[in-house]
């Protein structure tokens, strides 16, 4: 197994992960892979998550873990990108506020509020893993080192 000398590379929305989620019958393995992940960060934080964990939860071997993921810090990057595109999908036209009155535009804020809080009630876990890991300080050494970029992250 080859791991880059430069992982700055592997960080963007493109190139991270090995494998997409559209490979057949691997689709569920990936897909596994990544539910699982979130599920124990959500669980346990992201310092009690090691990859045979989440290779055990997932039911897959280590080895089909490293065939999607280079490491561990891409399989949480890989799963962040995945979040954040879920929840935008399930928020787009959140702000999207058109009222005649100040009465309007307030009833129109509060019904904004209740789809964004019942979306997180939805996503418990997704909520929690993000939660973790934007904390994490594995995100902030990411950060600070410029490997990581809020405006790469968001599309």
């Amino acid at each position: 197994m080859q791991i880059d000398s430069e992982p700055k590379e592997r960080l963007n929305r493109e190139t991270v992960g090995r494998g997409s989620l559209s490979m057949g019958k691997n689709n569920n393995h990936k897909a596994d892979i990544m539910r699982a992940t979130i599920e124990l960060v959500a669980e346990d934080g992201i310092s009690a998550v090691t990859t045979r964990r989440v290779a055990g939860r997932a039911g897959v071997s280590d080895g089909l873990m490293y065939r999607f993921f280079v490491s561990k810090e891409e399989l949480l990057i890989s799963c962040l990108y995945q979040d954040t595109d879920e929840f935008t999908e399930y928020l787009r036209g959140f702000m999207d506020i058109q009222a005649e009155t100040v009465a309007e535009y307030k009833q129109e804020v509060r019904a904004r509020w209740n789809v964004f809080f019942s979306c997180l009630m939805e996503h418990v876990s997704d909520t929690l893993f993000f939660h973790e890991y934007a904390n994490s300080s594995s995100m902030l050494k990411l950060t600070n080192e410029g490997k990581f970029q809020i405006t790469v992250f968001t599309r």
